[in-house]
């Protein structure tokens, strides 16, 4: 992979979890890191629940490896969240190819 083809700045956001004052967990997201990525276009369906309709994107994103990033994380690209479904590791951990996908939500 070459550093070149990172072209697109994207958010990564780590989920953390707290209690509020009732002693209830809490999940947020907070900022992890902004990095350079290389962004690829995977395909788009729509799936049938019971709030209807979503229509969804599949995208791979491709960054330098960072042992932070995990399954709990979501990136943030284009004023949207995507949700990490697979992270595969590259050329002996250099790289990690990340597939996600977006929600449609209106």
């Amino acid at each position: 992979m070459f550093t070149g083809l990172l072209r697109t700045r994207i958010l990564i956001q780590k989920e953390t979890t707290s209690s509020n004052k009732s002693g209830t967990p809490t999940e947020s997201f907070e900022d992890l890191k902004y990095t350079y990525a290389r962004k690829i276009f995977k395909g788009g369906d729509t799936e049938y629940a019971d709030e209807g309709e979503l229509p969804y994107t599949k995208t791979e994103f491709t960054v330098r490896y960072d042992s932070r990033i995990n399954y709990k994380c979501r990136i943030y690209y284009g004023s949207k969240y995507y949700i990490i479904h697979h992270i595969d590791n590259q050329n002996n951990g250099q790289w990690m190819r990340i597939l996600a996908t977006v929600y449609e939500y209106d």
